[in-house]
């Protein structure tokens, strides 16, 4: 499938230097007008308390074909991720790529993998304060995907205020996080589904794109 072929050209790029880019902090984006923003702030290394912390594959790719299939925004990490603690004192390019975003009132969908043995496919988490966009979205996901398991609040829905859901809300924004199984996000082990998933997400988010209202320019 071209799609596939395509989607493993597209991670190449990411896994550079074993995931680690060619220099910290880097990023990957375009901007359109479009409602969505889709980001990946884990599709590179990280550190964390010290220590460091594997990419979540194909999250970076899989950001960029969704959006380049749906004519809306994307912005993942390109490079190891410095150590932060609050977004307050976090001044990197993602950062402000996620406000140039917030400030064009683009809805923000945060892409994340879910543990391998996570009882489920696609785990929504919405933060503190879901707004009725953030719940009609969710139950359009779970619509989109009836023979997958959908699990919307939960375990992957603690209200962590590092998390971009959370940020974005408290900046007067919305947002929500999806943690993707293996099973939906590995084109290599599992291209059908994955194929699937990438051509029916992205018609969702063209769907809710024409329907809501434009980003501010």
């Amino acid at each position: 499938m071209k799609m596939i072929e395509e989607y493993v050209r597209l991670e190449a790029k990411f896994a550079r230097q074993f995931y680690n880019g060619d220099l910290p902090d880097r990023i990957r984006q375009h901007a359109t007008a479009g409602r969505f923003l889709l980001v990946a702030p884990h599709s590179s290394n990280r550190m964390i308390d010290g220590r460091p912390r594997m990419a979540d594959r194909y999250t970076g790719s899989m950001a960029q074909l969704l959006a380049t299939r749906s004519g809306q925004s994307w912005l993942a990490a390109d490079g190891v991720i410095s150590e932060w603690s609050s977004w307050e004192e976090r001044q990197d390019r993602f950062r402000k790529a996620l406000d140039a975003g917030l400030d064009r009132g683009q809805f923000v969908i945060d892409l994340r993998a879910a543990p391998l043995r996570a009882p489920g496919d696609i785990f929504i988490g919405f933060g503190p304060r879901p707004s009725e966009e953030a719940m009609l979205t969710a139950e359009a996901i779970g619509d989109a995907f009836p023979e997958f398991k959908v699990v919307a609040g939960g375990r992957f829905n603690p209200p962590a205020p590092a998390t971009i859901r959370t940020y974005a809300q408290g900046r007067g924004g919305d947002a929500i996080q999806l943690n993707i199984s293996s099973t939906l996000r590995d084109p290599l082990e599992h291209p059908d589904t994955a194929a699937l998933f990438i051509n029916r997400f992205a018609a969702l988010l063209k769907n809710h794109s024409a329907e809501a209202p434009a980003a501010a320019a």
